[in-house]
């Protein structure tokens, strides 16, 4: 491989897009806002490692949020909140997350 000095060619067709922290690449994404207790905290981090930069401490210490851009479609997420639904995560926002989710677990 040689680097050459000549400007790109077809430099206009690059196409960059956003990638959430479950590595979804997609530019069509939701702020999404979780309400996790210890052990799903833990089990997100373990799974998923880029999410920990997005966890906050609450005023409650058996409780963390987790607040961040992921893909519209809840890739990740979702197979995460269906997965471990008995560690107490609790989807605050947004509405949609909460109604994809119900319509996967059948209700």
């Amino acid at each position: 491989m040689r680097i050459l000095d000549q400007p790109w060619r077809f430099e206009g067709h690059h196409n960059i897009q956003r990638t959430d922290c479950f590595r979804i690449v997609n530019n069509d994404q939701v702020n999404v806002h979780l309400r996790l207790s210890v052990g799903a905290c833990n089990e997100l981090v373990e799974r998923y490692p880029l999410t920990k930069s997005y966890i906050l401490e609450t005023s409650d210490p058996h409780y963390f949020d987790f607040q961040c851009s992921v893909n519209s479609q809840f890739f990740g997420l979702s197979n995460f909140i269906l997965g471990f639904y008995h560690l107490d995560i609790e989807v605050i926002a947004p509405d949609s997350l909460r109604d994809f989710c119900g319509r996967k677990w059948g209700r």
